[in-house]
């Protein structure tokens, strides 16, 4: 399994399993905006980070392949961006419904939690390397 897709596959189960908890707290605790906008944050951040591995799996693929010519490879910068904006759009309609400060600690939850799965990886291969 390449690192990409070990990154991606970490990632998405610990952001679920993230977003489990955090509905479970909305379900049972009277905080219901502060934790919806969490999840949407989370979720929000989920699809980016998702995304991004996804765009730069196919970059890593033009460059190896050398294909690409002139034409500009692309990340979604932009589809991101909106995705991001998506849930404060709501929040900022629906304030009784979504806290729009907890949708913003929500976001960079996934990009945290793939750091970390990084971060532990490259532990792992310097301890290998090391023995």
């Amino acid at each position: 399994m390449d690192a990409q897709n070990l990154y991606r596959r970490q990632t998405a189960i610990l952001t679920s399993i993230f977003l489990a908890l955090v509905s479970f707290l909305w379900w049972t605790t009277s905080w219901k905006a502060f934790f919806a906008g969490f999840f949407m944050g989370g979720v929000a951040g989920l699809y980016n980070v998702l995304y991004l591995i996804h765009k730069l799996r196919i970059l890593d693929a033009q460059i190896a392949s050398a294909a690409s010519g002139n034409r500009r490879v692309k990340t979604g910068l932009v589809n991101r961006f909106l995705m991001a904006a998506f849930p404060m759009l709501l929040a900022v309609r629906f304030p009784e419904w979504i806290d729009y400060r907890s949708v913003l600690l929500g976001l960079p939850v996934p990009y945290i939690l793939l750091i970390a799965v990084g971060l532990r990886h490259t532990q792992r291969q310097f301890s290998k390397e090391k023995r």
